[in-house]
């Protein structure tokens, strides 16, 4: 039995990049895209007559609604739902923002087929999906504060481990990094998810910064 695709729903007010969006997915194998729209507005009505989408694909900037409240608002009525932003915007108000809101990963534009693909395929995969810029911009953040602004409780190892999500680095990356198994670094993170109660690493990003 064929496996049913990933459902993508795009949010972006500019006509050329959503159609773009709509064409990467409806072109990759896996996906596809369940609906576009020009605003938050419009994507909530949606939301609420049909069945939640697997990724939101959501600008920033856009009429009405920002995409950061429009964040906000999926994962009050949608938490099953993962938010990935596309943005030109990468100042760090705006990604620590993004992040707080519950977005699950951040990418700039404009972003490459590949680009956009590989993030959708990172967030499956559990990972927070970052431009190298944004992923940059987060670690400068997270070594920037003198005290974290609570302890938590976490090891030593815990903090490596923990700066190394902030970087956005996969499992293999964090295993290679740290020289530890795989299998370590996910009893690491179920105990950083555990200490800082929460369920992403993207909640672990926000926290963090």
């Amino acid at each position: 039995m064929t496996p049913s695709p990933v459902t993508i729903w795009i949010v972006e007010d500019r006509d050329t990049l959503r159609e773009a969006y709509t064409a990467v997915i409806e072109n990759a194998e896996g996906l596809a895209c369940g609906g576009a729209f020009r605003t938050c507005e419009d994507m909530l009505d949606a939301l609420e007559a049909h069945e939640a989408p697997d990724v939101v694909l959501m600008d920033i900037e856009l009429p009405g609604m920002s995409g950061i409240e429009g964040v906000r608002k999926i994962r009050e009525a949608r938490p099953e739902t993962d938010v990935l932003m596309l943005t030109i915007r990468e100042d760090r108000e705006n990604v620590f923002q993004a992040l707080c809101a519950g977005a699950a990963g951040y990418v700039v534009k404009p972003a490459s087929a590949r680009g956009i693909l590989t993030a959708i395929d990172g967030l499956l995969e559990g990972e927070v999906p970052m431009s190298p810029s944004i992923a940059r911009r987060v670690l400068k953040i997270f070594r920037g504060l003198r005290t974290p602004r609570r302890d938590y409780g976490l090891s030593k190892r815990e903090r490596e481990v923990l700066e190394q999500l902030v970087q956005a680095k996969s499992t293999p990356e964090i295993a290679r990094t740290l020289f530890i198994s795989e299998h370590t670094v996910g009893n690491h993170v179920r105990n950083i998810y555990r200490k800082l109660e929460v369920h992403t690493r993207a909640g672990v990003v926000a926290k963090a910064v």
